[in-house]
């Protein structure tokens, strides 16, 4: 078997099932599985899938265990020689699968390896790749002085703005919502760091990969779409204790005592000012999309047509809906993009979204499902028609 798509999964239904028809249909010229790994979802995720799905096996956790320990659940019953850790909210497309797979086989002594990921608008995500953190680019970072200038390589080294997001590049480090190595490797290091709940892990992984004399690379012509908002729901207490408990395991792992000592003291004071700045933002922001838009264009089948049109006059997502099976056709009023996965295969919905440059708020409709998000600090929205 070539690949081993291991996915974590945790109160995303909807959008793991997108993820899923996703693969299948990039997948069709590979052998490959996919191991779902669910850490007690209580969205009814189980009955859902119940039936099974092709090319899918389902381990039902009775505990949440995390990100990392997950994944090395799935890890050790993976049968491909290619591993891919996919975080479920996301889309691939038949380029991330098989030629990065291509690559991996071609190149030596690589390691792990990534690529461009976008938002639901089609913004780029600059952690697609990144450096080793200093405390110095983390500090930039975390403290929003690095938005200052986004094309500083000395405000932006956290995000390695020194290699075009568009290149084929060596990269120290890659993210967990796309990685995808040799099983051997991985199997040797032993999968992440179970220490690590949520956070961290893949830069830890990342590392651990480079330290082994491997090189991890960022492959900057092939796209996939990363929603990346679903922990801004939950950006609460638990989120910055398991965000900065994160840090500080990672600090003590890779510093000598007195050095970790140090950082330990100031990422205990960043937990602090996070918690207050939390609490007196909570009542100015809203992390849900804003409806209703004002216009909307539809790329969409008749009978689909109908269907929104009901659920439109129900919920009011668009004050205008405007219809057209031509999907090259976008309306120049148009402030949020729909799309029909009948209409478009995934691959050329995530290319559409990425090379647009209106770079609007788009949703996939799919089986009565309509999926998108306003950007990568907005939580991918679903709506059951």
């Amino acid at each position: 078997m070539q690949l081993s798509i291991i996915i974590v999964s945790y109160n995303v239904r909807a959008i793991l099932a997108q993820c899923l028809a996703s693969i299948k249909e990039a997948g069709h010229n590979l052998e490959y599985e996919v191991i779902v790994v669910d850490n007690l979802s209580l969205d009814g995720t189980a009955n859902y899938f119940s039936g099974g799905m092709d090319k899918a096996t389902f381990i039902w956790n009775k505990e949440n265990l995390g990100f990392a320990k997950a994944n090395n659940l799935g890890l050790s019953k993976a049968k491909g020689d290619y591993i891919l850790f996919l975080n479920p909210d996301t889309i691939v497309t038949k380029d991330s699968l098989e030629k990065t797979i291509m690559h991996i086989a071609q190149t030596p002594k690589c390691g792990a390896v990534g690529v461009y990921m976008t938002d639901g608008t089609g913004n780029y995500l600059p952690e697609s790749k990144r450096q080793v953190p200093s405390t110095l680019s983390s500090f930039f970072y975390l403290s929003g002085i690095a938005k200052l200038n986004k094309k500083s390589r000395l405000l932006n080294g956290y995000h390695a703005s020194n290699i075009d997001k568009y290149e084929r590049s060596e990269v120290p480090i890659l993210s967990g919502a796309f990685m995808m190595a040799e099983t051997k490797l991985l199997k040797d290091i032993g999968g992440f760091d179970p220490r690590y709940f949520m956070y961290a892990e893949d830069v830890d992984l990342s590392m651990s990969i480079e330290k082994l004399g491997y090189k991890n690379w960022y492959l900057g012509d092939i796209k996939i779409l990363h929603y990346k908002g679903e922990s801004s729901r939950t950006k609460n207490f638990a989120h910055y204790k398991s965000f900065f408990g994160a840090m500080k395991i990672f600090t003590q792992k890779h510093n000598n005592k007195f050095s970790a000592a140090i950082k330990c003291s100031l990422i205990n004071m960043a937990y602090i000012l996070y918690l207050l700045k939390s609490k007196l933002n909570a009542s100015k922001h809203s992390h849900s999309n804003k409806l209703p838009y004002s216009s909307a264009i539809a790329h969409c089948t008749a009978q689909e047509k109908v269907t929104l049109e009901l659920w439109n006059s129900k919920v009011g997502f668009a004050k205008e809906i405007i219809f057209s099976e031509d999907v090259s056709n976008i309306h120049s009023d148009a402030d949020v993009l729909l799309y029909s996965s009948s209409l478009l295969c995934y691959s050329n919905l995530v290319n559409s979204i990425a090379n647009s440059n209106k770079k609007l708020p788009t949703y996939i409709l799919n089986n009565n499902t309509l999926i998108g998000s306003n950007g990568k600090d907005v939580a991918a929205e679903v709506f059951e028609l």
